[in-house]
């Protein structure tokens, strides 16, 4: 058996890296074990120790953990982009066609102290033997974020009916290759969404008034496929053979995978001063389901020799409601927005900065 050693006092940022190394390592160390199952459930401690955990205990409370600290902050992310500050850009038959392309960058952030007194935080840490839970807790300048873009589509609707439809999305793909292995990350971002004008204004003082709906989903997955060099131990290849397994085919893995599936109701106002300032403010209501994977296992590179355990946590139904507003400037077709969306329930509060050419 492997001693599991004492994490402490640890940001809230750094966590999950942190704990997706502990579970490289834990996939390292089940080699030891003589067989599948036991390499899946291997712990970390002496027999006797009664903080042992196993792989299904680690992977559990970590996408508790991850779940009950990101899913308010991946719904916020998810909403992001395609918040135009026209709550209505017009028809798309007409004598001037009105649609507009863009791309906007942000991220969403929840205070670590919002979540320190969560009970999937508290089992993980526990879990892993953080001693000063409240200190890290309400240490004040902690906080869990999750940046995003999104390229933006809006066109108008027929000339008869005030409607219009935006389609936002963003991809990221990264693989880093190394001596000890290949780490890939990803990210992905999708929504659809369509607005009615409801009030269109007959001065400057009144808003322009829409109601609209739309699906959005978010993606953030990380994995991590060691080499077989770090399985390069001469008690474990001894343990493998006698096993059956094909020690040269070895490679341990590691991966969290997050996805969160978001459908908002909304209703948005904004005024056009002097031509070119464009203020808007909205609210709206929305449904959402977050789940977080975490898995870790060997490879033996043998269909019936893969040592693999998945564990999946996920939050279920969701209601929440959110404001958001900001201010818009345009010059001829071209349009920059600075926007801000708050979660006051979970406080979480998503920034944005955006750019479109509008026509």
């Amino acid at each position: 058996m492997i001693r599991h050693k004492k994490v402490r006092n640890i940001a809230g940022p750094f966590r999950i890296p942190v704990i997706m190394l502990l579970l490289m390592f834990l996939a390292v160390a089940a080699i030891h074990a003589q067989d599948q199952n036991a390499a899946i459930n291997s712990q970390f401690g002496d027999d006797n120790d009664d903080e042992n955990i196993t792989f299904q205990e680690l992977l559990s409370e970590l996408a508790g953990f991850g779940v009950g600290a990101f899913d308010r902050v991946a719904v916020m992310t998810a909403l992001m982009g395609n918040n135009w500050s026209d709550p209505y850009i017009g028809p798309i038959v007409s004598s001037t066609p009105h649609y507009g392309i863009g791309l906007t960058l942000g991220s969403s952030f929840r205070p670590s102290r919002a979540i320190g007194s969560d009970e999937n935080s508290e089992d993980l840490l526990a879990l892993l033997n953080f001693n000063d839970i409240e200190d890290i807790s309400e240490d004040g300048g902690g906080v869990y974020f999750l940046p995003g873009y999104s390229l933006d589509v809006r066109i108008g609707g027929p000339d008869t009916i005030p409607l219009d439809f935006g389609i936002k999305f963003g991809y990221i793909g990264l693989s880093v290759a190394e001596e000890n292995g290949v780490a890939n990350a990803n990210y992905l971002l999708f929504g659809v969404d369509t607005r009615y004008q409801l009030v269109k204004p007959d001065s400057v003082f009144i808003p322009e008034i829409s109601a609209g709906a739309g699906y959005n989903y978010l993606h953030y997955g990380l994995d991590f496929v060691g080499s077989n060099n770090l399985m390069a131990d001469s008690d474990s290849k001894a343990e493998l053979s006698e096993a059956g397994y094909n020690y040269g085919k070895a490679y341990p893995q590691t991966w969290i995978n997050l996805n969160t599936h978001v459908v908002e109701l909304m209703v948005q106002g904004g005024w056009n001063l002097l031509g070119f300032i464009e203020p808007y403010l909205g609210i709206s209501t929305y449904f959402s389901n977050t789940s977080l994977t975490t898995g870790a296992g060997i490879d033996f590179g043998v269909t019936d020799q893969k040592a693999k355990i998945e564990q999946k946590n996920s939050v279920g139904k969701i209601l929440g409601v959110r404001a958001f507003g900001g201010l818009g400037f345009s010059s001829g077709w071209f349009t920059s927005q600075l926007g801000m969306s708050y979660q006051p329930e979970y406080s979480v509060t998503n920034i944005s900065l955006g750019f479109r050419a509008q026509f």
